[in-house]
């Protein structure tokens, strides 16, 4: 876990700018007069950020809480800087330093997007959703941190209006299976059900061989999980691979390996 190692390796120079995000957003954000650090605590405990602790005998409570809080704040420091800068006028408005070298290399950005969609770097998504909207109001934006976040992952305009995810790579999970159209009937037989294993697998040499037509599926968004076989013809949607393709895939699978075993 990034969290684990971070802590275990004492990482000064991480720690240091993540404490320097944390003092910005104390000074640059809408925050309620006499609120400090132990504030914020409070904040993570009543969304019952305690409950996490359980798993980590390896660090005490209270430092667990605080270590999730400032990479919280770092998440949410990190979205907010590169994806509201653009639609802030005055320089005192934008949460970080321009100079700051993080946004200094596009290549650090992206890494860093990369290393979000990993299933060992998730944070609760409301708890950073909580924590932002003490901050949102003073950068004079009407964007949502779940609209910057859409927006950052290339995702906006795929994901509907009130649907719930836990994490960023839940995420990327629930927008290709939304996809699909299940309803809540289908869902709840499927995890009723048990997984039957599968005991022989074709694969499309043995398909075409016995007559199976290939169609590619006339579906504008490239995360559709549709896939339809009727009258000797198997209609599948593209699938659009990427340097990122395959990092994305991996924690999908492995997401639903550890929480969705049956749907």
């Amino acid at each position: 876990m990034l969290m684990r190692l971070h802590y275990i390796l004492n990482l000064k120079t991480e720690e240091t700018f993540r404490d320097i995000i944390l003092r910005a957003f104390m000074l640059k954000g809408e925050v309620k007069e006499g609120m400090n650090f132990r504030h914020f605590t409070d904040l993570f405990r009543r969304v019952r950020v305690e409950t996490l602790c359980l798993t980590t005998e390896w660090i005490k409570s209270q430092e667990f809480v605080e270590m999730i809080l400032l990479d919280s704040v770092f998440i949410l420091g990190f979205f907010i800087q590169t994806e509201t800068t653009q639609n802030i006028k005055k320089k005192e408005e934008i949460l970080f330093h321009e100079e700051d070298i993080l946004f200094q290399e596009p290549c650090l950005i992206t890494t860093i997007l990369e290393d979000l969609i990993l299933l060992e770097n998730q944070l609760p998504y409301v708890l950073l959703e909580e924590l932002s909207i003490h901050f949102f109001a003073n950068l004079k934006t009407m964007e949502t941190f779940r609209d910057i976040i859409l927006r950052a992952f290339r995702l906006k305009g795929e994901v509907k209006e009130g649907m719930n995810f836990r994490h960023f790579t839940d995420l990327f999970r629930r927008v290709r299976v939304e996809t699909l159209c299940l309803t809540k009937e289908q869902i709840k037989s499927a995890k009723d059900k048990p997984p039957e294993s599968i005991k022989s697998l074709h694969n499309a040499d043995k398909l075409d061989s016995a007559g199976v037509d290939f169609v590619p599926l006339e579906e504008k968004n490239n995360l559709s999980l549709v896939i339809t076989f009727e009258r000797g013809i198997l209609e599948i949607p593209c699938f659009l691979a990427d340097d990122n393709t395959e990092r994305i895939m991996r924690n999908l699978m492995a997401l639903e390996q550890c929480h969705y075993p049956r749907t």
